[in-house]
């Protein structure tokens, strides 16, 4: 009996459907008070507004706090950060909101936005199944050039898998809906960004004639 070593492949192209929303309060001042005086207060500002749009603070993550003291050419300037993250189904319209928000407030805030799919696992587990049939069909196609045929598997390698977070989405105290103290604009309905996921599996596959 011989054995024939294939890689079988899978993509595709999916829509992610829930996001997370990291949001960086920074402030630089002479003295440590000062600085987190105002990182606490635009703090305060921001989850103050999102509380009126229905997310309760006791549903926002905090990630890092931070305080940094340097000294450039004799003087001192410390640097105030806090940083929290927001996790919720896709929403164009909140995230619209959100840099509407920093643009009224003239809040020191970065803004970054990171995308994930909810049935990621399922996903993953419907690729690697196409892979393994990549794999099988062309291994059944080599040893049909050399008059043989594929009997089963005598080793299987998948390439490294890992499970995407579990993502703890906020649970709003009232329908999620900005429309009623907000203008709606056109890129409200912007789709999020397509995500390639793939798979990849390393066959030994036994064949005789």
């Amino acid at each position: 009996m011989s054995k024939l070593t294939i890689t079988g492949k899978a993509s595709d192209k999916f829509m992610p459907d829930t996001e997370q929303i990291t949001i960086r309060f920074q402030y630089h001042a002479k003295n440590s008070a000062e600085a987190s005086q105002k990182v606490l207060s635009e703090c305060e500002a921001f989850l103050k507004e999102l509380s009126e749009w229905g997310i309760s603070p006791d549903h926002i993550h905090s990630s890092r706090d931070n305080i940094n003291q340097e000294y450039f050419d004799r003087d001192f300037d410390v640097t105030t950060t806090r940083e929290v993250k927001i996790e919720l189904p896709f929403n164009m319209e909140f995230n619209n909101s959100i840099i509407e928000l920093v643009q009224e407030r003239q809040l020191n805030i970065d803004f970054d936005i990171s995308y994930s799919l909810s049935n990621y696992q399922e996903i993953h587990n419907e690729l690697l199944k196409k892979a393994l049939e990549d794999s099988k069909k062309k291994a059944e196609l080599i040893a049909g050039s050399m008059e043989q045929k594929i009997t089963g598997i005598d080793k299987l390698d998948m390439s490294d898998r890992y499970d995407d977070k579990d993502w703890m989405l906020c649970e709003c105290e009232r329908p999620f809906n900005l429309n009623d103290i907000r203008i709606p604009k056109l890129s409200d309905k912007l789709k999020a960004p397509l995500m390639e996921e793939s798979e990849s599996v390393e066959v030994v596959w036994n064949m005789t004639e």
